[in-house]
Formats: C-alpha cells, sequence, structure tokens
C-alpha cells in the first residue's frame, strides 16, 4: 500500500514517523482506554479508579449527584488511609477537605487542580513506556493510519510528510522540503554486500566455529533490477500516491563515472546542446518558459529557448550548431539581466535573509520552469512534462543536486491535446577518489538519479519497465560520449535554461538542506 495512505492499516514502522502527543491521546477515547489498560499493569489502579471517578463528577449535571460523588471520591482517594489513597501534596489535600467539609462547594471542577498534577506525573513517568509498549503497538496495528493523525503529526523530517507536500504536483515553485524529500531518495541505502559474522556447526563435532560470510543487506527500500558493468538499476519497494497516481513507485540508477568531477559531469548534464542532441534519451523537444529568482521583488524573465531533435545526423550536427549561437548570444543577453540583478540586489542588501527562515523548510527556492516533450516509442504518443527545476550545492557532502517536479502554471502552453505527464526528478553528483588499474589514484564521480514518472493513458506495466530499463541502459552509454565532448572545449556549459542560476542564487542565500 502506498506510504502516504492514510486509510492504509497501520504498521509498527509507521510510529516511526509520527510524534504522539500525551493531550490527544487524553481526548481521544479508545487509545486513552488503551493507556489506562497499560497503567493497569504498571500497578497504577488507583490512579486509573480516581481519573474515571473525576471524569464521572464532572460529567454529572444534578450538584445533588456531584454532591454524593465528591464524597465518595474523597472517601476512596483523599482521605488518610483510604483504600485507593492517591499520594497527594499536603496543601492540595488540605484545599480539597476545606472545600467538601466546610463550604460545600461541588462545581464541576473542584477536582482539576488535582487531575492536572496527577496528568502531569504520568506524562512525564508513565507515557514515553507507554509508547514503546507491545499493548500500544497491537493498539495500532489493528487501526488505519489515520488514527495515528488523530492523536499525534508527522515529524519535521517524516517521509511521509515531505511526500504529502509533493503528492499533487501543482505547485510551479520549488521548497525545501520538495527538496529534502528527493535528497532523502537519492541518499537512501541499497542492497549491498555486507560481513556478518555467522556460527557454523561442524559435522559429527559437537563444537562450533564462526566464519565471515558475505550476505546481501536487503535492508532497503530498493530492489535490484538491473546489473550491468557500468550501472545498477533499482525499483523502489516504497509505493505512494503522488500527481494523482495511486501506487507511484521510484526507480533509481547508480554509476561511478572514472576521470571526471561532480562539476565537469554537471556543465555537461545540463547543457542544452548536449540533451538535445540525445543523451537524454526519449527527449525530443524542450523550452524554458519562466524564471523565478529567490527575491519576491526581484523576478525576471528569460527569452523562451526550444531545440527539436530531428532524424538525420547531418542535420542534427547542423541543428545543433545554429542552435549553440543562438543558445550563445540569448546567454550574453541573459547575463547582463543576471549581472544587473545582482547588481541591484547587493546594493540593497535584500539577501540579508534572517537566521529563522533558513530553516523555514516552506521556504520557496530559485526556480525555472522549462517544458518538455518526450517521445516513448512503441505504439504511445510522446508525452508532455511541465516542469519546475532547482539546483542545490551540498558543500559538506561536497555533491551536487538537480531537483525537477512537473507542476502547472499559466506560463507554460496550452496542452488540451497533449497528454500530460506527471514525475519527480532528482540527481546527484558527488566528487570520489577511486584507484584505477594501476592502483593509481584518480577522481571520479557518483552519479545518482531517481525518477517517478506517471505518463498517464493505458501504459501497461510489462511496457513501462522495458522503457525504464532501455532509457537507463541509453544513458550510461550515451553519457561518458558528451562528457568526452564537452572535454574538448573546456567543460563549457553555454546553455542550461537557468539550472546554475537557481544554484547561485540558493547559494548566496544560505539555502541548506
Amino acid at each position: 500500500m502506498p506510504l502516504n495512505d492514510r486509510n492504509r492499516n497501520a504498521m509498527i514502522e509507521d510510529l516511526d514517523h509520527f510524534e504522539i502527543y500525551f493531550e490527544a491521546v487524553l481526548d481521544h477515547k479508545p487509545t486513552y482506554n488503551c493507556f489506562k489498560q497499560f497503567l493497569h499493569t504498571t500497578r497504577n489502579n488507583e490512579i486509573v479508579l480516581f481519573l474515571d471517578h473525576v471524569d464521572d463528577y464532572k460529567t454529572t449535571k444534578s450538584e445533588k449527584n456531584r454532591e454524593l460523588k465528591a464524597k465518595e471520591i474523597l472517601e476512596k482517594f483523599i482521605k488518610d488511609k483510604s483504600n485507593y489513597e492517591i499520594n497527594l501534596k499536603s496543601d492540595q489535600k488540605q484545599f480539597l477537605l476545606r472545600e467538601l467539609q466546610e463550604h460545600y462547594n461541588f462545581e464541576k471542577h473542584l477536582f482539576d487542580e488535582i487531575e492536572s498534577s496527577i496528568l502531569y506525573s504520568l506524562k512525564e513517568s508513565q507515557f514515553n513506556t507507554f509508547l514503546e509498549s507491545d499493548l500500544f503497538k497491537q493498539f495500532i496495528v489493528k487501526n488505519t493510519v489515520n488514527l495515528l493523525y488523530e492523536i499525534g503529526g508527522l515529524k519535521v523530517n517524516s517521509p511521509i510528510k515531505l511526500v504529502e507536500n509533493l503528492a499533487d504536483l501543482k505547485s510551479d515553485k520549488f521548497t525545501i522540503k520538495d527538496v529534502k524529500f528527493i535528497k532523502m531518495k537519492l541518499l537512501s541505502e541499497v542492497p549491498n554486500k555486507i560481513n556478518k559474522e555467522i556460527n557454523k556447526e561442524i559435522t559429527n563435532k559437537d563444537i562450533s566455529v564462526k566464519e565471515n560470510k558475505e550476505i546481501e543487506n536487503e535492508n532497503t527500500d530498493w530492489e535490484l533490477i538491473t546489473n550491468s558493468r557500468n550501472y545498477k538499476l533499482y525499483f523502489s519497494k516504497q509505493l505512494y500516491n503522488i500527481g494523482g497516481c495511486q501506487g507511484a513507485q521510484f526507480w533509481r540508477q547508480d554509476m561511478i563515472i572514472n576521470g571526471y568531477s561532480s562539476k565537469e559531469i554537471l556543465n555537461t548534464l545540463i547543457e542544452l546542446e548536449y540533451r538535445c542532441k540525445g543523451w537524454d534519451g526519449n527527449l525530443s523537444d524542450i523550452k524554458q518558459v519562466h524564471y523565478y529568482s529567490i527575491n519576491n521583488n526581484n523576478e525576471y524573465r528569460k527569452k523562451s529557448i526550444s531545440s527539436s531533435l530531428v532524424d538525420s545526423d547531418d542535420n542534427n550536427s547542423k541543428n545543433g550548431n545554429n542552435n549553440s549561437d543562438s543558445v550563445s548570444d540569448n546567454n550574453k543577453k541573459n547575463k547582463k539581466m543576471m549581472d544587473k540583478k545582482d547588481c541591484n540586489s547587493s546594493n540593497s542588501g535584500s539577501n540579508n535573509l534572517e537566521q529563522q527562515e533558513l530553516k523555514d523548510d516552506n521556504r520557496v527556492l530559485a526556480s525555472t520552469l522549462i517544458q518538455e516533450t518526450f517521445h516513448l516509442g512503441y505504439f504511445l504518443n510522446s508525452r508532455e512534462m511541465t516542469c519546475t527545476y532547482t539546483a542545490i550545492h551540498d558543500k559538506q557532502l561536497n555533491a551536487y543536486f538537480i531537483c525537477r517536479k512537473t507542476c502547472e502554471s499559466s506560463h507554460f502552453d496550452n496542452l488540451s491535446k497533449k497528454v500530460k505527464a506527471a514525475g519527480i526528478y532528482g540527481v546527484m553528483l558527488k566528487d570520489l577518489i577511486v584507484n584505477d588499474k594501476n592502483g593509481k589514484e584518480q577522481k571520479a564521480c557518483q552519479f545518482i538519479q531517481v525518477v517517478f514518472c506517471d505518463f498517464k493513458g493505458n501504459v501497461p506495466r510489462v511496457l513501462l519497465s522495458k522503457i525504464i530499463k532501455n532509457r537507463s541502459k541509453h544513458i550510461a552509454n550515451n553519457l561518458k560520449k558528451f562528457i568526452e565532448l564537452n572535454e574538448k572545449r573546456g567543460f563549457i556549459c553555454e546553455n542550461d535554461l537557468g539550472v546554475l542560476q537557481t544554484m547561485k542564487e540558493n547559494e548566496e542565500a544560505g539555502i541548506e538542506i
């Protein structure tokens, strides 16, 4: 079942995603009853009985009946050496005796102070133990996830909370929460071989020896699908409800690219010319339609740039050269706009943000809106994707993150006659040092991409799996070729459709994720 489906049966693991609130448990009768049942098992019977009697007292409308019940509470729980005497402070006990025996005050809130004191004590001494108990866990798994929302709230960095923010894929802005979810998927553990010490019995001998055995670590969200010489492909075990797709599944591709740094590969990966010439596989058309600056009062729009793949290699080459000239001209104009913007921003001091804003997960990042068309092949129509991109440089990891999600915006062309796909994409490029065949150290880059894509329409699952496998293979076989091409011109990125500018703005604003 999808992780963020509130109507699915709850699992014990779901408790890791939620903070359970004591006050909410008191207000939720079934869970409160479970808590009282737990108190019975910890020899707090008199406390449970007292709370039940007080609750009965408060809900009694007749003052005469309240008088009878108040006196019963006094005899059972308050007086010295009573059968169920509860541990009270001397002043609390004297106050109650005075109110009941001298003033005959039987208002509904008579026991509130003592009740609050006892509940506070239970919260401090018993509540956390209750949340860890088998009794509570068994109670949770008999209910749906909705119960956890009723008695608690999602933790800040819970995968459920992060994916809920992305779930509708409508906003054309990127927030810190959006990037956190994508980054979480990129950094999640994949299956790998681990050494485990095991006991091995020797036949016909009453002894055992310890030996190390290499086994597969399966405690991960990913299932290995393709284990090629130069890349690995995984499908996620966990499903999500995203963008109208019920049970969405991510796929992930891992590669180590030797001989090149993350920055060199970044400048190749986002270069418009190379994406259009074919390293991106299914991409057939792409254009930028808008740019959102991180400063709301400093928004600017770049000129729309479009490039399409053509069938002929000669025409493709010619088209690519012409496009490069056009891209270069547009970049010069855009660079002037950016320089002017940076100057104005510096003079006004608008980048001096409050420290608390940096920690706000709802904070909007710089982003660029890009419209893309993908040719799927087979008998399927092309799919349009209206996307917002942002990029982050993580200095602690020494890695670059590019994030993309589909969205809705008035800036995009009307797609009423086309099939609009939905999806989420993230890539991480991280510098490594590896040994070559001769044992000498050389630079390398860890390339990881995670993708969820709902192509809409009735695409058979078998065919979808085949498309993903073919795309992964194409990227693995062709990206290196374009890295080598870019190396010849000094790893220049002539046009990235604003992706690098988002990274620059996010970094200048002190964004850390």
